[in-house]
């Protein structure tokens, strides 16, 4: 019987500080519907082999996505021991009902991406007859022939540093932090979907340059005090936080709803990424600055609760007389927006 099938769909290298990990790391999207839909027995004899743990679950049950992601995380971990590397590694079910997701951090990027374009592979014969300590033997030995590569560049700043990401209003709340900085009489390099600017406001590039690009080192003509970056969601996604650590962390909004206006599109990750309500994780979670939403924003349970005059906006308030629009009238409204 042919083993079941796993292929790799996208690997995909974080440059910094990412939803995984507090540093780069490799994130991994395998299809596995051949393992989400094959027997219970099968799937536990492929666990033991591996060496792996957990309850294989019905064909196609959220039980069996967690428990396929578990046996890639292991196949991958041994994978680097046999490598000889110390690698922590998570996994979880991916953004399709046939897809898990396995990360782990990287120190060398061509070591990392070879060891990573192997875990597919290993996945697919570990449902079949050969040793898997065979495989993983061939599996490192190819891993070991290709050139380490370079270390990970990731600004590790020595200046106060504030990050914002959100939905809405980023570039914004950069403005009126920048314009704070410099009323406090301290200067301040700021970054936003126009580009990169000096306390005076001056432009220095132009262009959309946001998160990790703006940090580049050698973005900043000068040291300023202060750093303010404008951090996209879609960059978090695709490449990480530009830096090692942030002072401050601001979300501006976070909803699963509709994406906002048109403008705020393209902050979006690709197809089949994540969804938006990881941006509050991936900022560091030290702050928040809570806007008004827009209508279309309402639609998200998680909006509907921390809207002013919600129920449940805060505790021992009564329900306002003023009932929000419905979903047809907040559609309406933000078409004619």
């Amino acid at each position: 019987m042919a083993p079941p099938r796993a292929d790799l769909v996208e690997l995909r290298v974080l440059d910094g500080p990412n939803l995984y990990f507090p540093r780069p790391a490799v994130k991994l999207t395998i299809a596995v519907g051949g393992w989400v839909e094959v027997p219970e027995e099968r799937l536990a004899s492929a666990l033991e082999r591996a060496g792996a743990t957990g309850r294989p679950g019905r064909p196609g049950s959220d039980q069996r996505r967690r428990t396929v992601a578990r046996l890639a995380a292991r196949l991958t971990w041994r994978l680097a021991t046999a490598s000889r590397v110390r690698l922590a590694v998570r996994s979880r079910p991916g953004p399709e009902p046939d897809q898990v997701v396995v990360a782990f951090p990287w120190r060398r990027r061509g070591a990392a991406e070879a060891l990573g374009l192997e875990v597919a592979p290993l996945l697919h014969e570990v449902g079949g007859r050969r040793s898997v300590d065979r495989l993983l033997a061939e599996a490192a030995a190819r891993v070991a022939e290709v050139e380490p590569g370079d270390e990970p560049e990731v600004t590790d700043p020595d200046i106060p540093v504030v990050s914002i990401t959100g939905t809405n209003g980023k570039t914004t709340t950069v403005r009126l932090l920048a314009h704070i900085v410099r009323s406090a009489g301290k200067t301040v390099a700021y970054s936003s979907t126009d580009g990169v600017y000096r306390g005076d406001g001056e432009a220095d590039r132009g262009g959309r340059l946001l998160g990790a690009s703006a940090a580049r080192p050698g973005r900043w003509p000068e040291r300023p005090d202060v750093a303010v970056l404008e951090t996209a969601r879609g960059g978090i996604l695709l490449r990480g936080i530009g830096v090692l650590h942030n002072d401050v962390a601001v979300v501006t909004q976070r909803v699963r709803g509709p994406p906002g206006p048109p403008r705020d599109r393209d902050d979006r990750p690709a197809r089949g990424g994540e969804g938006d309500g990881h941006a509050d994780h991936a900022a560091g979670g030290v702050g928040r600055a809570e806007r008004r939403r827009p209508a279309g924003a309402l639609d998200a349970p998680a909006a509907r609760r921390a809207a002013p005059g919600s129920a449940r906006s805060t505790p021992g308030t009564r329900r306002s007389a003023t009932p929000w629009p419905t979903a047809a009238a907040r559609r309406c409204r933000w078409t004619a927006g």
